[in-house]
């Protein structure tokens, strides 16, 4: 793909995800899992601020009534005039923490925990505050969108090396199913968003790009080049929804003089464009 790359001027993440356009504000989000930090960032006035969290971070979604769901350690919380408090009854949360989250076309929220030796799951939060464990023997939980019609859930589990896609009911959030449309082999797909031709944009974890499949053909389409190894999410945003903004990560890369854009934002105009935010409630 011929591009024009351009590096935001936001400062390094130690590792970066989870971007997110918040259409009604104009305003770019995303988290350093490892720096337990929300970014907010303006592509226009290049201001960010830093917003701290007191554990890791690992997803964030809007809501429908401005505030923000913070997927982190010990579960999901609202975030609200700074200050933060649980979404959800406690509960024993499967895994070592939260990771990559995002709300569906059905208004609630999908987010995956990571667990070395498999004990992760993937959960359901509805607008009640209802939290329901939808499958589990997940090893690294990550990218995931839906396709346009909302029949298909496209989903990523790092450690399998491939994107699997799962029929979607929109009335009852259930997913069942499941076959693999795109195999990375030795690859490891990270983030993932959809444009509005149906690709799916995946970051490749060590691989310094994002890849764009067709999961109707099992193809790739194109790919993006990134100065930073460890690519980590795409999403789309910008005024048109035009503008794909891909995270990275310095995370073991301090000492080598070819990483020195590791963990900064990139940003790139695209041919195609992606869909705005679905939110939450």
């Amino acid at each position: 793909m011929n591009i024009n790359l351009k590096i935001e001027k936001t400062s390094k993440t130690i590792l970066g995800e989870c971007p997110l356009w918040d259409y009604r504000t104009e305003t770019l989000y995303y988290v350093d899992i490892k720096g337990q930090s929300i970014r907010k960032y303006n592509p226009e006035t290049k201001e960010e601020h830093v917003i701290p969290t007191p554990q890791p971070v690992g997803a964030i979604a809007l809501c429908n009534d401005g505030r923000m769901l913070v997927a982190m350690e010990d579960g999901i919380y609202y975030l609200e005039d700074k200050k933060f408090y649980m979404a959800h009854d406690e509960c024993e949360i499967d895994g070592d923490r939260f990771n990559d989250g995002k709300v569906g076309p059905d208004g609630r929220f999908y987010v995956g925990t990571m667990g070395t030796d498999g004990s992760g799951a993937f959960y359901r939060l509805d607008g009640n505050g209802q939290l329901d464990r939808l499958f589990g023997n997940v090893t690294t939980s990550n990218g995931m969108d839906w396709s346009h019609d909302g029949k298909t859930f496209y989903y990523i589990d790092t450690a399998l090396s491939r994107v699997d896609a799962f029929n979607f009911d929109i009335e009852s959030g259930r997913i069942s199913g499941g076959e693999t449309v795109y195999d990375f082999k030795t690859e490891r797909p990270d983030g993932m968003c959809i444009d509005e031709d149906g690709y799916l944009n995946i970051a490749l974890w060590s691989g310094g790009k994002v890849v764009i499949i067709d999961p109707v053909r099992g193809k790739k389409v194109d790919k993006i080049i990134i100065p930073a190894t460890h690519a980590t999410c795409p999403a789309y945003g910008g005024k048109t929804m035009d503008t794909m903004y891909i995270t990275s990560a310095s995370l073991g890369m301090t000492n080598e003089p070819t990483e020195i854009l590791a963990g900064m934002l990139f940003s790139v105009v695209m041919p195609r464009k992606g869909r705005k935010t679905y939110l939450f409630g």
